[in-house]
């Protein structure tokens, strides 16, 4: 019977040891393969290119025309009548008035403008009312192959079929299109749920500096230092009402002009509670040949993720912005994004009175443009009082009642009825 016990525990003994070797093997296996993993993505990370991320983009490149080209003067670039670009990758069907009161925005600021509208989906009788009212709007294909060649996001179309069957493709091609538009052409690139709130006003960017940090030191001291343990959105309401009060304070009521905008500039959209800002690309205003777009492509090719819907957009100018933060500007919250997408029922539906009006008043004020946030906002109600309903009456060229495909009369015209929609109080702030 000892013997049988002995030779039991021996077996026991043994699977033990079996059973504590294998759990090692397979814990030594498992952080081998971690290590591996996070090695890889540490160097798709940091991993730094020829030339480095922050590298100065060709002398001379070829426009969309097929024009050799290469950069301008500031002065020269944004001297005459600004070109305005946006993009429409998704079927026409989805075309409403929102994206024409976006695009009447544009020429109510700027009635000598172009604007292009980038499509192989939207018939040039989307924006025929506008056009026929003598504004320089037009709908042109796009040819992706030859936008991206030549540049670093070239690469990228290398696995385009497999690219495809993304859930995010559409928005990842408008990502970086945009992109090569601007690095290839120059000017102001605009999502199609942007209204635009005032004229740009585009100067150099010694000026742009000067400007920006006077008014960071005036902020700075009006508000004092934030609590980096405050939550971002209620920095952000505390922002907007010290904005408010000392603008009243400061001017009885009063517009005061913005800034002026940089030849290089993004808008944050939000500040994380570190104060990092979180940039977007909804507006961007480029001269040609920048070298941060130039970076930008460069990233898109080569830590493009097919399967993250942010990782290839705001993300990456977050990235690239903090790696070289000497060829972009980053305009505060209110420039581009007065109120974030999370805000979006707070100020289109009704029993928010108080808040509507201390954000229209910000706008009035501080706002060169407002995003829609139309993936979050298409489908709610809008009071009428909201700031949404007042974006979609205000800045129109287009007489009330005429479809977005079908119009006539000519560019005075349409002159005209801004100026009347200006003497009647409905485009309150338009001009300022």
């Amino acid at each position: 019977m000892s013997r049988w016990l002995a030779l039991k525990w021996k077996a026991r003994h043994h699977a033990a040891t079996l059973v504590g070797d294998t759990r090692s093997y397979f814990g030594l296996l498992y952080g081998c393969v971690l290590a591996v993993w996070v090695a890889y993505v540490s160097h798709r990370l940091t991993h730094v290119p020829p030339g480095g991320f922050c590298a100065d983009a060709p002398p001379n490149w070829l426009s969309t025309m097929g024009e050799n080209v290469s950069a301008l003067p500031v002065e020269v670039e944004f001297g005459g009548r600004l070109r305005f670009m946006s993009i429409w990758t998704t079927d026409a069907t989805h075309w409403a008035d929102r994206n024409v009161r976006g695009v009447e925005s544009v020429f109510f600021h700027h009635p000598n403008a172009s604007l292009t509208i980038y499509s192989n989906k939207l018939p040039a009788s989307a924006v025929g009312a506008i056009a026929s009212l003598g504004f320089d709007v037009r709908v042109l294909p796009y040819n992706l192959t030859q936008l991206l060649h030549g540049t670093p996001a070239a690469p990228w179309l290398g696995k385009l079929s497999r690219w495809e069957q993304g859930p995010y493709f559409y928005t990842h091609v408008t990502d970086v299109i945009r992109l090569a538009l601007l690095f290839r052409d120059g000017g102001v690139y605009v999502d199609t749920d942007v209204v635009l709130v005032r004229p740009f006003r585009i100067a150099a960017a010694a000026v742009v500096a000067a400007a920006e940090l006077e008014e960071r030191q005036e902020r700075q001291k009006r508000r004092g230092a934030r609590d980096g343990a405050q939550p971002v959105r209620a920095w952000r309401d505390a922002r907007a009402a010290a904005d408010v009060a000392d603008e009243r304070n400061a001017s009885a009521g009063a517009a005061r002009e913005p800034l002026p905008l940089a030849p290089h500039s993004l808008g944050a959209e939000a500040h994380t509670v570190s104060d990092t800002p979180i940039v977007n690309g909804a507006i961007m205003v480029f001269a040609r040949g920048s070298p941060f777009l130039w970076g930008a492509m460069r990233e898109f090719a080569g830590t493009y993720r097919d399967f993250e819907w942010g990782w290839n957009g705001p993300e990456l100018l977050t990235r690239v912005r903090r790696r070289c933060p000497h060829n972009v500007s980053v305009l505060g919250e209110e420039r581009f994004y007065p109120f974030h997408w999370e805000e979006v029922a707070l100020y289109s539906t009704a029993g928010h009175e108080a808040a509507n009006e201390a954000m229209w008043r910000v706008i009035e004020q501080r706002s060169y443009a407002a995003h829609l946030w139309n993936k979050k906002s298409a489908e709610l109600p809008l009071h009428a009082d909201s700031v949404y309903a007042r974006l979609m009456r205000a800045f129109r060229v287009l007489p009330d009642g005429v479809a977005a495909g079908k119009a006539g009369g000519t560019h005075a015209a349409a002159e005209a009825r801004a100026h009347q929609l200006v003497a009647d109080g409905i485009a309150a702030g338009a001009v300022l």
